[in-house]
């Protein structure tokens, strides 16, 4: 709504002489900029998806990490409570032979001691376990509670993919298409940005009345801004430096990913290997050692210290092995999380 031509002096006095237009105008964007701009916020939702994706995926992985580590807490503490018991037994066998003379009182000493350590470590390996439940439960916003740990799955492994197969996944993961569609979210935007260079007419129709005679008649424009001193020169510079750092950030995160998924890849692979190995032929001969250094102890053909070494040997064995099979599962979890393709299937298997 525009008036002119009113409270002047003469016939323009007061509003009689008054011009008065209402109407319209509209931009008109050349070029395409509205689909450029249509493009970048495709782009840019295509990137919020893949960010939910990630944030999805490194969920799983951590929940499987906890899980991980609270099963291995509470393999430990099954691990604390035999060797408690054993402790208990040894010190009740010592004990009668101190008592019938065919042992030294030092020997009872020893047994104590070591039976105090045991119960020392099952406090402390009680308290990682609730530590451990804790870190578990508050990934789902819940409180410890009592529940069950479900451990069978702890001990099957199975050997890793190979690094070709990991580096084909890795390519379809949304860690790199994550990257792709940011690197095209900024080239969008450097297209968009050349073109707002290009200026747009702004047309307009309306109607006049003359209140001097009574009198309508309309009115058209069509106006153009002079780009003499802004031709976007700046927005365009910062859009293409824009798209060399997506590109450049993108094959430096493929590198960090890489990198990542061949070093857990290793840790997998080694893990895998020392946990059969410890299995089928370490841990039965600890076990062999320690029954026949107890068997030899009672029919006085071994000194006490012999039984402690086995003991110590054994269940040194057991921890290795149960911090190994841990190892296996985070290497597994990182490679998941780096290779998964499909979001939904990495849900349901964190659901199981």
């Amino acid at each position: 709504v525009e008036a002119e031509n009113f409270a002047g002096n003469g016939p323009y006095k007061g509003y009689s002489g008054a011009e008065t237009t209402v109407g319209v105008s509209q931009l008109i964007e050349l070029s395409g900029k509205a689909a450029r701009r249509s493009a970048v916020a495709q782009e840019g939702v295509a990137v919020s998806r893949f960010d939910h994706s990630i944030e999805t995926l490194t969920l799983i992985s951590d929940i499987r990490t906890a899980y991980a580590n609270a099963v291995a807490a509470q393999e430990r503490l099954e691990m604390a409570r035999e060797q408690k018991t054993l402790a208990e037994k040894l010190f009740s066998e010592v004990s009668e032979r101190v008592n019938a003379a065919r042992e030294p009182d030092i020997q009872k000493s020893k047994a104590e001691i070591t039976l105090s350590t045991a119960t020392f470590a099952e406090q402390k390996a009680e308290r990682e376990l609730n530590h451990a439940k804790h870190v578990l439960s508050s990934l789902w916003g819940g409180h410890e509670g009592e529940y069950e740990l479900q451990a069978d799955y702890f001990f099957n492994v199975v050997p890793p993919m190979t690094e070709q197969e990991a580096e084909e996944a890795l390519e379809k993961s949304a860690y790199l298409k994550r990257m792709t569609a940011e690197e095209m979210q900024m080239r969008a935007a450097h297209r968009l940005e050349q073109i707002q260079a290009v200026p747009d007419p702004t047309v307009g129709v309306g109607v006049r009345d003359f209140r001097g005679t009574e009198d309508r008649a309309l009115v058209a424009s069509v106006s153009f801004p002079l780009p003499v001193f802004n031709r976007n020169s700046g927005g365009i510079e910062r859009a293409r430096e824009n798209v060399v750092k997506a590109a450049s950030d993108t094959q430096t995160i493929r590198l960090t990913l890489i990198n990542d998924l061949h070093e857990a890849l290793e840790q997998m692979e080694n893990s895998h290997d020392n946990a059969n190995n410890l299995k089928a032929s370490i841990l039965p001969a600890a076990e062999k050692a320690f029954s026949q250094s107890r068997k030899g102890y009672n029919a006085g053909k071994f000194p006490y210290i012999e039984v402690l070494d086995a003991q110590r040997t054994l269940f040194d064995v057991k921890e290795q092995y149960i911090d190994t099979l841990n190892e296996y599962h985070q290497a597994k979890a990182t490679i998941d999380r780096l290779t998964a393709t499909e979001t939904q299937n990495q849900i349901q298997e964190g659901n199981q």
